[in-house]
């Protein structure tokens, strides 16, 4: 699982080159946990799951990958994206942006 703040602002800017990363880590290392820096330690996982957490940037129009999170709760981070795009802050979402997140929810489009 990789949190939607970072797939919706920050990962999906750049999908392919955060992709070869993932698939790049998942094929050199055979590993059995994560410990990230920043949240809670000795995460259990492999190289498979590891790779399948950034699966959402694999979208296309034709074939929309869903987040774990609910569309109502992406909406928030959609309108942010959004906002930050169009003041040039970001640049344009790489991956395609049809979730449901654009019209579920209190911050939808």
């Amino acid at each position: 699982f990789c949190p939607p703040i970072l797939t919706k602002l920050i990962l999906d800017r750049e999908p392919q080159r955060t992709l070869e990363w993932a698939d790049t880590v998942s094929k050199r290392f055979d590993f059995t946990r994560v410990i990230p820096c920043h949240l809670n330690n000795n995460i259990r996982t492999n190289p498979k799951e590891f790779r399948e957490a950034f699966d959402c940037l694999r979208s296309t129009p034709d074939n929309i990958i869903p987040q774990r999170p609910l569309a109502e709760d992406l909406a928030l981070l959609q309108e942010a994206s959004d906002i930050l795009t169009k003041l040039g802050v970001v640049g344009v979402s790489q991956v395609c942006d049809g979730e449901p997140a654009r019209e579920e929810g209190r911050f939808a489009s």
